[in-house]
C-alpha cells in the first residue's frame, strides 16, 4: 500500500465525462491544471501533463471500446462516466521525508443518470 494511503498524502480530481467521448472532455485543461496545483501544493512529484493526459485516454478508449462499462446501448440511462484520478504519494513511510514519487491511479465507474450531456459533447 503507498505511503500516500497511509500518511494521506494524495490529492484526486473527479469529473464527468459522457460516455459517448473516448477522449480528454473539453474541461480537461481546467481539471489537470487544478489536480496539478494541488499535487504541488502537498509536495508530489507530478508526472508531467502527457503522461497524465496518455493514461487518461488510455483509461476512457478501453472504457469506450467496452473493455470493463456497459454502453448507452446497453444501459439507456448511462450518460455519464464518473472518472477520478488520483495522485498518491509512495516512498518511505516516514512523514518526515518527502515522497520519493507519487503512482496515479484512474478509476471509470459509470454515473447514472436522465440527464443527457449537452448536444457540443454528443
Amino acid at each position: 500500500m503507498p505511503r500516500g494511503f497511509w500518511l494521506g498524502e494524495g490529492v484526486y480530481e473527479t469529473l464527468l465525462v459522457p460516455t459517448n467521448l473516448p477522449h480528454l472532455p473539453p474541461s480537461w485543461s481546467l481539471h489537470r491544471a487544478r489536480f496539478r496545483h494541488g499535487a504541488a501544493t502537498l509536495g508530489l512529484p507530478w508526472p508531467g501533463d502527457d503522461t497524465v493526459d496518455r493514461q487518461f485516454t488510455h483509461a476512457l478508449q478501453g472504457v469506450a471500446s467496452g473493455a470493463r462499462l456497459p454502453s448507452h446501448e446497453q444501459s439507456p440511462n448511462a450518460h455519464w462516466w464518473r472518472v477520478r484520478l488520483t495522485l498518491a504519494a509512495t516512498g518511505p513511510m516516514s512523514p518526515l521525508s518527502p515522497p520519493e514519487r507519487a503512482s496515479l491511479w484512474i478509476d471509470i465507474q459509470m454515473a447514472r443518470s436522465r440527464i443527457r450531456p449537452p448536444a457540443r459533447l454528443q
